[in-house]
C-alpha cells in the first residue's frame, strides 16, 4: 500500500486545500519518524492495521453499537485501474474475553463502490449503518478517474452485513467530495455536506469544482438526494467548503461550518432554518484568522443549552495552531469565545499548513466536557487526544495521550467515540506496525481509559 498523495494537486490555493483534506492527511505519513515510548498509562492499542485485507490509513473515526462493537472504514491497496485512491473497506471490531476480534465486513472491488472514506459512519434510526466516501461512483466530471463520491448503507443480514450504494454524486449541482458528520431527522432521512460541487459562482483556484453543498438523502422508498443549500449560489459571503457535516437542534435547525469563505475569507459557522420555501442560511460567525483561527475542517457539536463547540486548525499569528471555540446564543446574536489555543506542532510559526488545531468534530460527555484529537501537536508533534473541562468560566486542557509516531500510532484525523463507562476509542491515520505495505505504519485503533 503506497503512502502517495491520492489526489493530484493542481493548485495550492486555500480553497483547494480546504476541499482536499484527504490528500493533506495522507501526506502526513511522510512527515514524521519519531519513535519515543508512549507515556500515558491509560492508553491501550487494540488493533494495528496491516495494509492487507484489513486496509489501512483510516481517515475517519468509529461508530459504536449498544453491545460495544466498533465499526469503521479504511482504504484497501491503491490500484490505478480500479481504485486510484484506495477502495472502501468496512470493518467491525468486537470485544472478547481475551481482547478484540477484527472482522472485515465489506471490501470494494472498484471505485464505483466507493473510495477514500473520510466521514465516520453513523447508525440510523432504522439500525443500519450509513457513511460516505470522498471519491468513487460513476461520475467523472469532478476528477477524471476518481469520481465525485458516494453515500452508502450497511445493512445487517442473517449472513452478516450487506453494503449498497444509495447515491453517487455528480459534482454540479448535487455536490462533490462528501465528508464530515452525518445527521438524521425524526423520520430517518440523512443529512450531510460535500466540500466541493454545487455552485461555482466565485469559485477560487484552478481545481475548484464548486463551493460545496448541504444535502438530504430521503430514505423512504427509493433513496433520492436533494440540495438544501448550495454555497455561493445566492450570495458570495456565505462560506466555501463545508467539510465537517451538520448537526440538528431540537427545533429542526441545522448547524455546520465552512472551511473558508465568509465576509473575511477565513471560514464560518452557519445555521440552516427550515422555511416553507426551503431552507434559509444564516452566518452565525465569520472567522478573522487571528486568535479565532482559520480552516474549519471540523464541524460543530451542540450541548443541551444550545451552545455550539468546534475548532480551527491553524491561525495567522505566531504559533499558527488554531483554537477550540464556543458559540453561545444571546437573543438574535451569537457570542464567540476562544476556549483553548493549540500549538502549531512541527511547523513552528505561520505560514504553517500543519497547524496543531483539530480537524475532526468534538464529542461531549454528560458533564459537559469536550474531547477531541489533533493530527499534530502533542509532546512529539505526532498528534494527541485531549480533554477540555469547564471550571466556572474557564476551560482546562488535559492531554490524555500524546502519540509518538511509533507503535501507538500517529496523526489521528477522525472523531472519537465514548462508551457507557466513559472510555474513549479512536483511530490514527499512520503509525503502528511498519512493513512493506505501510513503511510509515498503516494506522491503529486505540482505547483510552480515563483515570
Amino acid at each position: 500500500m503506497s503512502c502517495a498523495n491520492p489526489r493530484p494537486e493542481t493548485t495550492f490555493s486555500d480553497r483547494c486545500k480546504a476541499a482536499r483534506i484527504a490528500a493533506f492527511v495522507f501526506s502526513l505519513c511522510l512527515a514524521f519518524a519519531a519513535s519515543q515510548p508512549a507515556h500515558a498509562q491509560n492508553f491501550q492499542l487494540i488493533y494495528a492495521f496491516s495494509g492487507a485485507t484489513d486496509g489501512g490509513y483510516p481517515l475517519s473515526g468509529l461508530a459504536m453499537d449498544a453491545a460495544g462493537n466498533l465499526y469503521g472504514t479504511s482504504s484497501s491497496a491503491f490500484n490505478q485501474q480500479t481504485c486510484p485512491t484506495g477502495c472502501l473497506v468496512i470493518y467491525e471490531l468486537s470485544p472478547t474475553s481475551s481482547g478484540w476480534n477484527f472482522t472485515t465486513l465489506f471490501t470494494g472491488q472498484n471505485a464505483t463502490e466507493g473510495s477514500t472514506p473520510i466521514g465516520s459512519m453513523a447508525f440510523g434510526p432504522d439500525g443500519n449503518l450509513y457513511g460516505t466516501t470522498a471519491y468513487g461512483g460513476n461520475a467523472n466530471g469532478c476528477d477524471p478517474g476518481f469520481g465525485c463520491g458516494i453515500v452508502f448503507q450497511l445493512t445487517p443480514t442473517n449472513d452478516g452485513w450487506s453494503e449498497s450504494v444509495l447515491y453517487q454524486f455528480s459534482g454540479a449541482p448535487d455536490g462533490d467530495f462528501p465528508q464530515g458528520a452525518l445527521a438524521f431527522d425524526s423520520v430517518g432521512n440523512l443529512y450531510g455536506t460535500t466540500a466541493d460541487g454545487g455552485s461555482t459562482v466565485g469559485c477560487r483556484g484552478g481545481g475548484c469544482t464548486g463551493n460545496g453543498v448541504v444535502y438530504e438523502i430521503s430514505l423512504s422508498g427509493t433513496p433520492a438526494e436533494s440540495v438544501l443549500y448550495s454555497f455561493g449560489a445566492t450570495r458570495v459571503d456565505d462560506g466555501i467548503g463545508p467539510a465537517g457535516g451538520v448537526v440538528f437542534d431540537p427545533a429542526g435547525n441545522l448547524y455546520g461550518t465552512t472551511a473558508q469563505g465568509g465576509q473575511l475569507g477565513y471560514g464560518t459557522v452557519f445555521e440552516l432554518t427550515p422555511i416553507p420555501s426551503g431552507w434559509r442560511e444564516n452566518v452565525l460567525y465569520d472567522f478573522d484568522g487571528g486568535r479565532d483561527g482559520v480552516w474549519l475542517a471540523a464541524g460543530v457539536v451542540l450541548d443541551a443549552a444550545g451552545n455550539l463547540y468546534g475548532g480551527t486548525k491553524y491561525n495567522y499569528r505566531a504559533g499558527g495552531g488554531g483554537a477550540a471555540f464556543e458559540l453561545s446564543p444571546s437573543g438574535d446574536t451569537w457570542i464567540h469565545d476562544v476556549l483553548y489555543d493549540f500549538h502549531s506542532g512541527a511547523c513552528g510559526t505561520f505560514p504553517c499548513h500543519l497547524g496543531g488545531g483539530p480537524v475532526s468534530n468534538f464529542i461531549l460527555d454528560q458533564a459537559g466536557n469536550l474531547y477531541g484529537t489533533t493530527t499534530v501537536d502533542g509532546q512529539y508533534d505526532c498528534g494527541s487526544v485531549f480533554k477540555l473541562s469547564r471550571q466556572g468560566n474557564l476551560w482546562t486542557h488535559t492531554s490524555l495521550h500524546d502519540f509518538t509516531c511509533g507503535i501507538d500510532g500517529s496523526n489521528p484525523s477522525g472523531s472519537l467515540v465514548m462508551d457507557s463507562s466513559g472510555n474513549l476509542y479512536g483511530t490514527t491515520t499512520n503509525g503502528g506496525v511498519d512493513d512493506l505495505n505501510c513503511p510509515s505504519g498503516c494506522g491503529v485503533i486505540f482505547k483510552i481509559t480515563q483515570q
